[in-house]
C-alpha cells in the first residue's frame, strides 16, 4: 500500500512539474506578465530538495527495476533456449536408443536362429525305464563324453570317424580295444559303428594263413635309435592291416 501510495505522489509530482516547467517556458519572453511570475512561482516552490531526490530515487528505482526486467527476460530467453537444446538432444538420443534396439533386436534374432540350426534336442530316456537304468545309461554317456573330451582336448577333434571307407579298420579297433579292457573305448567304437550302419561281427574272410615277411635292416638306413623306432612302425602298420585282412603276418 505504502509504495502504490508513493508511486502516486510520484506521478502526480512529475506531473506538476512538468506542468509548471511548461508554464515557465510558454511565459518567458514576458517578463512583467502576472501569469509568468505566477509560472515562475509555482516551479520555484516545486523544485525543492525534498523534491528532486524523490524524482531521483523513483528514476534510479525504475531504472534498478527496468534492469532487473531485462536480466529476467534474458535469463528466461537463455533458459528457453537451453530448454530447446535439450529436447533437440533428447530427441537426438531416442532416436539412437531405438537405432540400438534394432540393432539388439537383429542380433537376438540371428542368435536364435542359429540356436535353432545347431541345437538339438536332448535324448529322450523312456520314462517307464527303470529309474535304476536310467541313471546306468546317463551315468555311462557322462563318462564316455568326458572320455572323448580328454581325447579331443590332447589330440584335436577329428572327423575321419565319418568317413565311409575305414569298416574293417573300425572293427580292428574295435577288437583291440576289447583287448586292452577299458568299456568307453570299445562303447566309443561302438558309437562310430552304430552311426555307420556297420557290424560290429568281423567281416568274413578266407581261411586265415600265415605270411612271413623279412624286414630289411633299418639299422643300414636310419642311425639308433631312429632305426628301432622305424622298425616298429612298421611292424604296427603289418600287424594292423594284415589283421583287417585276415592275415597274420611273422615278420623277420
Amino acid at each position: 500500500m505504502g509504495a502504490c501510495r508513493m508511486t502516486t505522489d510520484i506521478t502526480k509530482l512529475a506531473q506538476s512539474l512538468k506542468a509548471a516547467a511548461t508554464d515557465v517556458k510558454e511565459t518567458a519572453h514576458i517578463a512583467r506578465y502576472v501569469k509568468a511570475t505566477i509560472a515562475r512561482q509555482t516551479f520555484k516552490e516545486l523544485m525543492t530538495p525534498e523534491n528532486i531526490l524523490a524524482l531521483v530515487e523513483a528514476l534510479e528505482k525504475s531504472q534498478a527495476t527496468e534492469a532487473h526486467c531485462n536480466r529476467g527476460w534474458s535469463e528466461a530467453h537463455e533458459q528457453e533456449a537451453r530448454a530447446e537444446a535439450a529436447e533437440k538432444r533428447i530427441a537426438e538420443l531416442d532416436a539412437e536408443l531405438e537405432r540400438e534396439r534394432e540393432k539388439s533386436r537383429r542380433v537376438m534374432f540371428r542368435i536364435a536362429e542359429l540356436e535353432s540350426r545347431t541345437v538339438k534336442p536332448a535324448p529322450v530316456i523312456p520314462s517307464e525305464l527303470h529309474p535304476d537304468t536310467q541313471k546306468l545309461v546317463t551315468d555311462f554317456c557322462t563318462a564316455l563324453a568326458e572320455k572323448l573330451y580328454k581325447a579331443q582336448l590332447k589330440y584335436g577333434y577329428d572327423a575321419d570317424w565319418k568317413q565311409d571307407g575305414w569298416p574293417s579298420q573300425c572293427q580292428t579297433h574295435f577288437h583291440q580295444h576289447i583287448a586292452k579292457g577299458d568299456p568307453r573305448d570299445v562303447a566309443a567304437y561302438c558309437a562310430f559303428m552304430w552311426w555307420h550302419g556297420w557290424s560290429t561281427k568281423p567281416a568274413e574272410c578266407l581261411e586265415p594263413r600265415t605270411v612271413t615277411v623279412k624286414l630289411p635292416d633299418y639299422r643300414n638306413t636310419y642311425k639308433s635309435p631312429l632305426a628301432d623306432e622305424v622298425e616298429h612302425q612298421v611292424r604296427l602298420a603289418l600287424e594292423l592291416l594284415s589283421s583287417a585282412a585276415g592275415i597274420k603276418v611273422e615278420a623277420e
